[in-house]
């Protein structure tokens, strides 16, 4: 069993709070607390694919980002975790550089699971207050 005590991660210009544990003699149980809190949007890109990397850097952007992730159950020999994501955005901006267009005010708060068979059939994405 490896227990993860609250720490830190900075990747990629964001930081990232992580604890829990894995069991790795239970096919490889986890028990993940993932966030992370940004004035911008970096959390966002620090995940984002290399390919889309020229499309973000058109934008300029600003606001206030959370998310939190949990992923609870095993992981392997047929098994997968149950994923539950929390995520907002409060006073978003997004502006275009390259034809300098605004979008401001944006606020949304949203939550995203892979369902009871923890698969794409039972996988649902909400998101309100838009």
């Amino acid at each position: 069993m490896l227990n993860i005590q609250p720490t830190t991660i900075n990747f990629e210009h964001s930081e990232f709070a992580l604890e829990g544990s894995i069991d790795f003699k239970n096919d490889l149980d986890l028990d993940i607390l993932l966030t992370g809190n940004k004035q911008n949007f970096d959390l966002i890109t620090a995940l984002a694919p290399e390919k889309l990397m020229p499309v973000i850097q058109r934008y300029e952007n600003k606001g206030t980002i959370f998310f939190e992730t949990s992923i609870k159950g095993k992981s392997i020999h047929g098994h997968s975790p149950a994923i539950d994501v929390t995520f907002s955005c409060k006073d978003g901006v997004l502006k275009n550089t390259s034809k300098n267009k605004v979008i401001d005010q944006l606020n949304f708060e949203g939550s995203f699971t892979n369902g009871a068979e923890r698969n794409l059939s039972t996988m649902e994405v909400h998101i309100q207050d838009f």
